[in-house]
């Protein structure tokens, strides 16, 4: 089996086999024990103990992963949050997390901690987001978008150009996949779409914002020299 151009192996018997394998945001290692304990270099970089049989991942990935079901459960509760806006957001959430779709999930406290800032931030931030919207999408105001597709750009725009929590390559490939997951036959083309006028539209903000920096940063030096010359 191939994976990222790297040949993927692991052999079923008594001894340990390693692959590297290619991911979106790095390499990250895949490890099958197989009837051993971890070595210091192993629990230096972030494995937990493991069973015999058991696939162990890095710290790292599991971070990655994380993030993953975190914003697909954001998504889902900023959607609930669009039906029923008058709802109090932390009631919302704990109702979400003890008893709603999150119940019933692998909820560890990387998931909910990521998801509850999601939420909390994405929501707060509406105003912003959409105003980035409406500037690049004609004929699509927020208000008239598939409420996941709104949720799911939302989130995008706020992780990947507002607050930069991730990259924004990451960001449009994670809203991608959960708008493929969640919403319509037509998502994901469509979000990726809007994703790609957001990146051009922010681009352009800086290079406006960097032209005008140099500009006064000139006219201040003028001035002084003007100054000094009287």
């Amino acid at each position: 089996m191939d994976a990222g151009g790297r040949t993927y192996n692991i052999e079923n018997h008594g001894r340990m086999e390693r692959a590297f394998l290619d991911d979106l945001l790095g390499n990250f290692r895949v490890v099958c024990l197989k009837g051993r304990d971890l070595t210091d270099e192993e629990k230096k970089n972030g494995f937990p103990p493991a069973s015999d049989s058991e696939v162990v991942l890095p710290k790292k990935k599991r971070i990655v992963q994380a993030r993953h079901r975190a914003r697909e459960l954001a998504v889902q509760l900023l959607c609930s949050l669009e039906i029923r806006p008058e709802q109090d957001i932390d009631e919302c959430l704990d109702v979400f997390v003890r008893r709603g779709f999150a119940a019933d999930a692998d909820m560890d406290e990387n998931i909910r901690d990521y998801m509850s800032f999601l939420v909390r931030e994405v929501w707060r931030a509406r105003p912003d987001i959409d105003d980035i919207m409406r500037r690049v999408v004609t004929g699509w105001r927020p208000e008239r978008m598939v409420v996941v597709d709104r949720a799911v750009l939302r989130v995008a725009i706020f992780e990947g150009f507002l607050k930069k929590e991730v990259p924004v390559a990451v960001a449009i490939s994670e809203a991608v996949d959960v708008a493929r997951t969640f919403g319509t036959e037509d998502s994901s083309r469509f979000v990726n779409g809007v994703l790609a006028k957001v990146l051009q539209f922010m681009k352009d903000v800086e290079k406006t914002t960097a032209g005008t920096d140099c500009n006064d940063k000139s006219h201040a030096a003028s001035t002084s020299e003007d100054s000094i010359d009287s």
